[in-house]
């Protein structure tokens, strides 16, 4: 059962990444996906890190609506670490 969800989960990433990927195209932007395996804030930040990244960019679900600025919990630890 695990090694199913696992493989779903990468089919996911594959399929969120080539949205992105054709979004950029669209308007001429360079694409690069990557998926990673692990606690997203975490891996986000330790990719940034290790591929001297100065600017990470995360859409929001917007789930915390008690804040004026909409932030998911991955935007908002990604924000405190990086």
């Amino acid at each position: 059962m695990e090694k199913h969800m696992k493989e779903h989960l990468k089919a996911q990433g594959r399929e969120a990444t080539h949205y992105v990927e054709v979004a950029g195209k669209i308007v001429d932007i360079t694409v690069e996906p990557v998926v990673l395996e692990g606690n997203p804030a975490d891996e986000i930040v330790n990719f940034a890190e290790k591929n001297d990244i100065e600017l990470i960019i995360l859409g929001s679900l917007g789930k915390n609506r008690s804040l004026a600025i909409p932030t998911g919990d991955c935007s908002r630890k990604c924000g405190q670490i990086f």
